[in-house]
């Protein structure tokens, strides 16, 4: 755990509901220099378990990931709000480079 994953897990977990939090507690300020134990094997091993074994919880959060995963294609197809975006993109960037002045 590092830097912006306390917040990464709990936007997963919390705000669309495709994921689970394994339990962190403890930020580890050290980067990856540092052996400091955050989350423990049995936590993982507990959310693993949770998840594998199936259960209403698991076919919601897969429900759920199945529409972010339907969202996202149809976003980059022909006509979708990505691909739009990215045609905008290169359009202005072709304009600034054809306003730009020489040297």
């Amino acid at each position: 755990m590092h830097s912006e994953q306390f917040y990464n897990e709990k936007l997963v977990a919390d705000v669309p509901g495709i994921g689970v939090e394994v339990g962190a507690t403890e930020w580890c300020l050290d980067g990856f220099s540092g052996k400091k134990k955050v989350v423990s094997k049995d936590s993982i091993k507990q959310v693993v378990r949770r998840l594998m074994d199936g259960g209403d919880e698991v076919e919601e959060i897969r429900h759920r990931a199945r529409g972010f995963g339907k969202n996202a294609s149809q976003a980059v197809e022909d006509g979708g709000s990505s691909y739009n975006n990215l045609l905008a993109l290169i359009e202005n960037l072709k304009r600034l480079r054809n306003n730009k002045p020489l040297d």
